[in-house]
């Protein structure tokens, strides 16, 4: 079960970044229909709003990439996730 905080960051994970929703679910540990149905009612709370999530000038292809930009960032990560698609 994803909180509303997972839904959201899920969202912004997937529309600013461009990870894969498949990458976004195994970051989750749920099945990736569990993502794109939540992902898809976030993205109408946000138009119903107003609101768009700008795409980044850097998107990401897979975990390890997230893991690269986080590194990057300085952002220190416990581990390294095996990567997902």
């Amino acid at each position: 079960m994803l909180t509303l905080a997972d839904r959201l960051l899920a969202t912004v994970l997937h529309y600013r970044l461009a990870l894969p929703q498949v990458a976004v679910a195994t970051l989750f540990n749920v099945h990736p229909g569990t993502v794109n149905r939540r992902i898809r009612d976030v993205r109408q709370l946000l138009q119903t709003a107003g609101r768009v999530i700008q795409p980044a000038d850097h998107q990401l292809a897979d975990l390890d990439a997230l893991h690269d930009l986080a590194t990057t960032a300085g952002i220190t990560i416990p581990f390294k996730s095996k990567s997902a698609s």
